[in-house]
């Protein structure tokens, strides 16, 4: 989902199928940049928890932080170096973005990553799956492809 998507109150209902939304514009909103590597789950909820708690939000933070956590761990395993790789070896990280857009009645966290493909929606979410926790959470959520790389993404309300 594009920053413009966002502003302009586009979000996707299913993974490929954008619905419009009143042209909402976020009240507040929070990014951070990150490396594709096991530590930034943990660096998400700690940006989670404190976003949450500066816009007077903490009401969602459980639900929130454990979709965040979710979501960025499929990013991070989508990118993150090849298993066994040594810090002499790492010729390149590959970085994923935080955002969160706050709105009236509903949160919205994405990610970035830089895999080359959309998430797609397995057929039969698994009960232990953690699509099945983002799903159970969430009022919606999806993927989609854009010119800064696949976004990965999900509404929480307030």
């Amino acid at each position: 989902m594009s920053a413009a998507s966002l502003v302009y109150g586009y979000v996707r209902s299913s993974i490929d199928r954008p619905e419009t939304r009143l042209r909402e514009e976020p009240r507040f909103s929070a990014s951070l940049d990150l490396v594709a590597l096991p530590t930034a789950v943990n660096v998400a909820r700690m940006f989670i928890s404190d976003t949450l708690n500066r816009w007077h939000a903490l009401c969602v933070e459980d639900h929130m932080e454990a979709v965040a956590a979710e979501l960025v761990t499929l990013a991070v395993e989508a990118t993150k170096p090849d298993d066994g790789t040594s810090w002499n070896d790492l010729t390149e990280l590959n970085p994923i973005t935080l955002r969160m857009f706050g709105y009236q009645r509903h949160i919205v966290f994405e990610v970035t990553d830089v895999h080359p493909e959309a998430l797609r929606r397995p057929e039969n979410l698994q009960q232990d799956s953690g699509l099945h926790l983002v799903d159970a959470l969430a009022n919606r959520w999806g993927s989609s492809m854009e010119p800064r790389g696949r976004v990965i993404w999900a509404e929480l309300a307030v």
